[in-house]
């Protein structure tokens, strides 16, 4: 993973951490890949302490009917 992408990029450092607020962001927008992510995170305790109770409800929002961007 590069951040340009081009040759001679730089490799962007992985932080799990920085990423559980984007991706709660992103989950409470509708992103079921987002919450299947967190759920996975909280299973593993991968950036977030484990805990399994917000792991299942995380896996629940990724079954659950996305909501439109657009609002409809």
């Amino acid at each position: 993973l590069t951040s340009e992408g081009g040759q001679g990029a730089r490799p962007v450092k992985r932080d799990a951490r920085k990423a559980v607020p984007i991706l709660m962001k992103a989950c409470d927008a509708g992103d079921g890949a987002s919450c299947s992510i967190l759920a996975q995170m909280y299973e593993q305790g991968r950036g977030v302490p484990k805990n399994a109770k917000k792991a299942a409800d995380y896996r629940k929002r990724t079954d659950a009917p996305q909501k439109s961007p657009w609002g409809d």
